[in-house]
C-alpha cells in the first residue's frame, strides 16, 4: 500500500501478509503472533480495544495499540518511536481497525502512513502519562508514572496479573483519537481501475442486469451508453477494481 492511502473493509490479514512477503527479510514469525492478536480483538465490543499501528521492519513487526501509542513512556509508546530515534530502518506503517468477527476471515479497514512524518505527529500529539495502574489477584495499586514495574507478587494483594498506563487526562486522549479517526477517514482509497464492464439496467430489483460488453478504456465506455441510448437501450458501468469491490460510474 501507498503511504497517504486506505483498504476499507478488506481481508486485513491478507493485505498485511502481502507487505510482510515483501518487506521483512527476518523474523517473519512474528506476524503470526500478530495475526493472534488480531483475531482476538474482533471478539472485543470496544472499538479502541480493535484499533492499532503496525510497524513493519526488515527484521519483524510489531502490532502496537493505538491508544497506548498516544500515552507517554507506554511499552507502545516507546517502542513506536525507537524505530525512528535509534534506528535506520526502513518502516512500513499502517492504523488498522479491526471489525468484529463475521465468519472465519479478520476484515478491517487499513490506513497507510510515512512513518518518520507519522512518528512527528505522534511525538507531538502524545498526552501524558498520569499514573500507572498494577493489578494483581487480590486487587490494584496506583503507581506513579515514572515508577519501575516488577511483576512479582505483592505481600497484600497476591500474584501480579497485568499493568496499564492511564493518561493524565483521558478527556484529552479521547479528543485525539476522535480525531485521528476522523483525519485517517480522508485518506483516499487505495487501488486501480483495471477496466470496465457495461450492463443493461434491470427490468425488475431482483435482476442485476444482463452483461453487455468491456472496455479498458472509460471513453469507450461511455461512448457505448450514449450510443446504446439512441437505440432505447439504457446501460449502466462497472469499474473492475485491483481490490476486488464493485464500483459504479
Amino acid at each position: 500500500m501507498k503511504a497517504g492511502t486506505k483498504a476499507l473493509n478488506t481481508d486485513i490479514v491478507k493485505v498485511m501478509q502481502g507487505i510482510v512477503n515483501s518487506h521483512v527479510e527476518h523474523y517473519q514469525s512474528d506476524f503470526e503472533l500478530d495475526i493472534e492478536v488480531l483475531k482476538e480483538a474482533a471478539g472485543k465490543p470496544e472499538r479502541t480495544e480493535r484499533i492499532f499501528v503496525w510497524l513493519c521492519r526488515p527484521c519483524g513487526t510489531w502490532l502496537l495499540r493505538e491508544k497506548n501509542v498516544f500515552i507517554k513512556r507506554t511499552r507502545e509508546n516507546n517502542t513506536f518511536c525507537f524505530y525512528a530515534e535509534q534506528t535506520r530502518d526502513a518502516v512500513q506503517c499502517c492504523v488498522i481497525e479491526v471489525h468484529p468477527l463475521y465468519g472465519d476471515t479478520v476484515r478491517g479497514n487499513l490506513f497507510a502512513f510515512n512513518y518518520p512524518e507519522y512518528y512527528q505527529h505522534v511525538k507531538f500529539m502524545s498526552v501524558s502519562a498520569g499514573s500507572i495502574v498494577v493489578d494483581y489477584a487480590n486487587g490494584s495499586r496506583i503507581l506513579p508514572p515514572e515508577a519501575r514495574i516488577i511483576a512479582g507478587p505483592d505481600y497484600e494483594l497476591g500474584n501480579f496479573v497485568s499493568y496499564r498506563f492511564v493518561p493524565e487526562s483521558a478527556e484529552q486522549l479521547d479528543i485525539i483519537l476522535q480525531n485521528e479517526k476522523r483525519n485517517r477517514d480522508r485518506l483516499k482509497e487505495d487501488y486501480q481501475i483495471l477496466g470496465y464492464e457495461l450492463y443493461e439496467y434491470p427490468k425488475s430489483p431482483q435482476d442485476k442486469g444482463r452483461y453487455h460488453g468491456k472496455t479498458p478504456i472509460l471513453e469507450q465506455a461511455e461512448t457505448a451508453v450514449r450510443t446504446a441510448k439512441e437505440s432505447g437501450i439504457a446501460l449502466f458501468i462497472k469499474a473492475v477494481c485491483s481490490d476486488g469491490k464493485e464500483r459504479y460510474l
